[in-house]
């Protein structure tokens, strides 16, 4: 006893060992199992684009806080610099002040 099933062709195709073969699916089915196939890669493209934008704002943040833990580093540095200048420059003009009018 043979068993028959409508591909998308609409010719029969025989079944055998009681397996459907991909081909012989009704069209419907065929589009449903493209549809199926095409849902789960833009699932799959969907995850990997938010781990990619993850990642991205995780590289992001650590750029963002180095650069200002940089900035006031660097500020502290100028700050620190410039109290030193001034203190030179008071002892300096004091040394000339006191030398110059014989004190």
């Amino acid at each position: 006893m043979d068993v028959w099933v409508i591909t998308d062709l609409e010719q029969p195709v025989p079944l055998t060992n009681n397996v459907i073969v991909q081909d012989a699916l009704y069209p419907t089915e065929s589009k449903l199992d493209i549809m199926d196939k095409n849902l789960n890669d833009l699932i799959a493209e969907q995850r990997f684009f938010d781990a990619r934008q993850r990642k991205f704002r995780e590289d992001v943040n650590y750029v963002r806080w180095k650069s200002v833990i940089i900035s006031i580093f660097a500020s502290m540095i100028v700050v620190l610099l410039t109290g030193w200048q001034l203190c030179y420059i008071k002892s300096v003009v004091e040394s000339k002040k006191s030398t110059s009018f014989g004190f």
